[in-house]
């Protein structure tokens, strides 16, 4: 793979509202409804498609395979208009129901990409609330904007699925249309939302006064500029609103070319054969073993996780939900390319202390003319090329951008690797279901959205390409028939995880351990070489002195700047939280008289397992991001 893998431009309107009894009861306001959401469908899809026209984004030829999705439920009032829009428009339609919606579903989800997603258990009332939030929240998670056709009225009954639905997209600041009973369409409008609203949004079921004031008229104009912060953040219709920097970042992601073979087998040797040393056993046996490892490995080879091969055991393989559609291919894509920026930015630092010691220590050596005659300028060239070594280390640096790269790659790879873990379980990561915008004040007063991260605009777009969850055989996904297959699944992701998490605890403890030894032997060794001073008055003890205390900050420099200690606690944490997720799912069993809950209790304790794995991500960057390669202190 010699770039990186562009997109599917797969996008996705969630279509939802009110049932028969909230809806008119003639026939021309149903048509007039039904003909202002046919006529938004169309305008979203074909800007979509213009604005996929990006092959850095999409790829060769986006515009052809672009594809507008519709998301919907199964049952009557406006999921039929759904339905029927999306048959008419030649839409995939994609369904969340509940399995009571399922049983009494009249509709027909033939066509290409048909996909239905069952939650629940017909029977099961008590969890009715439940399957009912959790449909929504799929649905909201897998969509890009919603449309809804509400009445203005506040929610009724326990569930209130249609409001409730509308104030969650408003508070995951996800763009909305709202059509009326009159089929009149308006516009979310950020300039009318402020934070004491989405506060009083959050605590507060009587929600339609507060509602409905934030919308304005639709204006198409204001709707594109929507769509392009959803499909294109590089499309002039998004000038303003992106920031040029996230730009650069966007478009530096797709265009970014792979690294040469030398880079790719010796980036990062230097600092592996560090961690090996004083990271691993010292005994001779295992030294050379690890040492041989370092100098046969592929450094930039990506790993997707332990149960990348259970489409091996068919059986399991057909119970799960196929594999999301190029999420292999870009976490591939991550992993390498911070695997290549991390060895290089790692060896980069490592020669930076090493040099800067090496400069001390020439300085110290031409000044007491070690092995060299009173005028030998030698040690003066070799402090000189010691500090342009430096200079010339850290404008690569600055200038490559190994360290940004790092970060913003190992950031993707690792929450892919989490969306893929709780696709089975509907449970993405908040970095992939979160859109990435922000409200931004300007002088004038009035807010607007601005694109937040180019990174979570990757994943956001990743996510929704993925669709739901599909079985191979087309057939519906009902989640809670699939617990057995699902549990293990589970079980072989995160006991890897944790194992890899333990590892790299103690590899980082180990290293620390030892290089804060290496440094209080030096210390100790310039206090003797002072106390000599007393005794014996030669010039090379001005080594231990000067170059040995040099050589201690050196390696406290080393330390500080990959934070060992501290990357070593991140991860023994989260070790232990991942082993306490893995006992959950070890002691949980299906039960026979409620196999839903039994799931839910699955679900969740994947959602906790995949919130581990973030977490640590995300406290792994803010840790490192301040951490530049700049000029040893």
């Amino acid at each position: 793979m010699q770039q990186a893998p562009p997109i599917d431009p797969h996008f996705s309107i969630l279509v939802a509202g009110h049932r028969p009894h909230r809806l008119p009861t003639d026939e021309a306001a149903l048509h007039a409804i039904e003909s202002a959401i046919d006529r938004l469908v169309v305008h979203i899809a074909a800007q979509f498609a213009e604005l996929a026209d990006c092959e850095q984004l999409y790829g060769p030829q986006a515009p052809r395979r672009c594809v507008t999705r519709i998301i919907g439920g199964g049952y009557t009032g406006t999921d039929e208009m759904a339905a029927r829009i999306a048959a008419r428009r030649g839409c995939p339609l994609h369904r969340v129901m509940t399995a009571a919606e399922a049983q009494q579903s009249r509709l027909q989800t033939e066509g290409p990409d048909r996909r239905d997603l069952v939650l629940g258990e017909a029977n099961d009332a008590g969890a009715s609330s439940v399957t009912i939030n959790l449909r929504d929240e799929t649905a909201l998670a897998f969509s890009d904007l919603l449309m809804v056709v509400w009445d203005g009225h506040d929610p009724r009954g326990p569930a209130g699925g249609t409001v409730r639905l509308l104030r969650e997209a408003v508070l995951c600041s996800k763009p909305v249309i709202w059509i009326d009973l009159a089929g009149t369409a308006r516009l979310l409008d950020i300039s009318r939302i402020d934070e004491p609203t989405l506060f009083l949004l959050g605590a507060d079921d009587s929600i339609a006064e507060l509602l409905a004031p934030l919308f304005a008229t639709l204006d198409e104009q204001a709707l594109d500029v929507e769509l392009a912060l959803i499909a294109n953040p590089l499309a002039p219709q998004a000038a303003g609103r992106v920031s040029p920097a996230l730009c650069d970042r966007v478009r530096r992601y797709f265009t970014q070319r792979a690294g040469s073979r030398f880079s790719e087998r010796r980036a990062g040797i230097v600092s592996e054969l560090l961690k090996v040393t004083l990271g691993g056993s010292l005994a001779p046996a295992s030294l050379l073993t690890g040492i041989r490892k370092v100098f046969a490995r592929d450094a930039t080879r990506p790993w997707f996780g332990v149960a990348a091969e259970r489409g091996a055991d068919g059986a399991a393989a057909s119970a799960l939900p196929v594999e999301p559609a190029g999420i292999e291919e870009r976490f591939n894509w991550s992993d390498y390319q911070a695997n290549l920026a991390a060895g290089i930015r790692r060896d980069v630092t490592l020669f930076l202390y090493a040099f800067a010691t090496l400069a001390v220590f020439a300085a110290v050596a031409g000044n007491i003319k070690l092995g060299v005659s009173d005028h030998s300028s030698f040690w003066t060239w070799v402090e000189l090329g010691m500090i342009m070594f430096i200079c010339v280390l850290v404008m690569l640096a600055s200038r490559r951008r190994w360290h940004g790269e790092w970060l913003s790659h190992r950031l993707v790879a690792e929450e892919l690797r989490c969306l893929r873990l709780g696709y089975p379980f509907v449970a993405a990561p908040e970095s992939c279901t979160q859109v990435p915008r922000r409200s931004d004040a300007q002088a004038s007063g009035r807010a607007r959205w601005v694109l937040d991260g180019a990174e979570q605009w990757a994943l956001r777009r990743s996510a929704v390409a993925s669709g739901l969850p599909r079985l191979p055989d087309g057939s519906a996904f009902v989640a809670h028939e699939r617990f057995s297959e699902s549990r293990q699944y589970l079980l072989d992701v995160l006991v890897g995880q944790a194992d890899y998490h333990r590892r790299n605890a103690e590899t980082h403890h180990r290293m620390s351990h030892r290089l804060h030894h290496t440094t209080g032997i030096a210390f100790l060794l310039t206090g003797c070489a002072v106390v000599a001073h007393f005794f014996l008055h030669a010039d090379w003890l001005l080594l231990f002195t000067a170059a040995l205390p040099a050589l201690a900050s050196g390696i406290h420099g080393l330390v500080s700047s990959n934070e060992m200690e501290r990357v070593a606690t991140m991860s023994e944490e989260a070790g232990i939280r991942l082993r306490h997720v893995v006992r959950g799912i070890e002691r949980l069993e299906q039960r026979s008289d409620s196999r839903w809950i039994a799931w839910l209790r699955l679900r969740q304790l994947a959602c906790e397992g995949t919130a581990a794995m973030s977490e640590v991500n995300g406290q792994w960057q803010d840790l490192l991001k301040h951490r530049e390669t700049t000029l040893p202190a």
